[in-house]
């Protein structure tokens, strides 16, 4: 059909009045004519989905990004200062000069061998006064002048392993990082403590005053006591040490040692050679669950460990007499008795266990003329 048809059709139909509207539906007539002739139109391929988003390339979050992650203690570094040899860096760089570098039992024996005081400063990156006291106490020239002289400084982050386990040992001390503390370091004692920054003068002074009235020198080993026992023979030995101990335990403030002269035992003419008893017998062991009994774990001189009852209301001299009779070595050597914690030296062998404070206490017992370490 052409269209000169189509226009005589829709005259014909509609009449002149309504041509208008006739035009518009012809010419929707011949739009669905040319389709149905050239058929349907081609249609274009889709757009390839993208998905983007703006985001920091050095954001090590997003996925795909990558980025080295630096050691807690380098989050105020600037390595282009400490290129140049100043900046920021330089300002809180620790004191690296004074600081012990290994871990906290031989810093403790290093002091214990030089007689010097242990510092300890337990820091937290997170806190500015941590970076202040690197800034301020450790470079001031008294501070540095005084830990050279008679201290040894050991410094660590406390979310270091080393760290760690320095605030378990010492709890009390680690409420809040940063941390100064002053240690002996023969019995570990805590001397005294600050947390957060510590002025340079304030350390500087409490540790010149340590100096006078904790010195170490003094402290490195305790008195030993009054020997009044003449020994020339294994009998004369034995017997003296059984008096020793005899006179240790007797009740009332009259007991005495008993001095044995350096004449050899002799027996009466016709009767048999007498011979002492030995010294150390096994001290009696209260029952389980006995209402005054307690139970002590003693490190041994010869690095042993044992646990034994005892009752509380017994000397200390007693466990003394439980180690001689457990080592033999111990009847013939000089041994002292500590506390490993609260560090301290049970040298009142008169106390009891309950005034000590010794319940379920942890005690070694160390050759006098061996180092003692706690």
């Amino acid at each position: 059909m052409c269209i000169r048809d189509s226009q005589r059709r829709v005259r014909g139909v509609f009449g002149s009045e309504r041509m208008e509207d006739a035009d518009a539906d012809l010419a929707r007539a011949i739009a669905e004519s040319l389709a149905e002739q050239q058929g349907e139109p081609e249609v274009r391929a889709p757009d390839p989905v993208r998905n983007e988003a703006l985001v920091d390339n050095t954001d090590a979050s997003m996925p795909g990004t990558r980025r080295t992650r630096n050691h807690e203690r380098d989050r105020f570094r600037s390595f282009a200062g400490e290129a140049s040899g100043n900046g920021f860096a330089q300002l809180f760089k620790p004191p690296v000069d004074l600081l012990y570098s290994g871990q906290f039992h031989e810093a403790k024996r290093k002091g214990t061998e030089e007689l010097r005081y242990l510092v300890v400063n337990l820091q937290a990156v997170d806190e500015f006064a941590s970076h202040t006291l690197n800034r301020d106490t450790w470079k001031n020239k008294q501070v540095r002048a005084v830990i050279k002289e008679a201290c040894i400084l050991w410094q660590f982050y406390g979310s270091e392993e080393q760290g760690a386990q320095f605030q378990s040992l010492y709890p009390g001390a680690c409420a809040s990082l940063p941390v100064v503390a002053i240690l002996d370091p023969r019995t570990g004692q805590l001397l005294h403590h600050w947390a957060g920054m510590v002025q340079p003068n304030e350390l500087y002074n409490k540790l010149k005053e340590l100096m006078q009235s904790h010195p170490l020198e003094q402290l490195t080993r305790p008195a030993k006591r009054p020997k009044v026992l003449s020994l020339h023979s294994d009998a004369d030995e034995e017997a003296a040490l059984a008096a020793a101990i005899a006179a240790s335990l007797a009740d009332g403030p009259q007991a005495q040692v008993i001095e044995v002269k350096d004449t050899p035992h002799k027996s009466e003419p016709g009767q048999p050679e007498l011979k002492p008893q030995l010294c150390c017998d096994e001290p009696p062991e209260p029952a389980a669950g006995g209402p005054n009994s307690t139970k002590l774990k003693i490190r041994l001189p010869d690095h042993s460990w044992v646990v034994r009852r005892f009752d509380m209301e017994v000397p200390i001299e007693m466990v003394r007499q439980f180690v001689r009779w457990k080592l033999p070595d111990a009847r013939i050597r000089e041994f002292e008795l500590l506390q490993s914690y609260p560090a301290k030296s049970l040298n009142s062998t008169e106390q009891t266990l309950e005034q000590a404070g010794l319940k379920n206490a942890q005690l070694l017992a160390n050759w006098i003329e061996d180092t003692i370490e706690l």
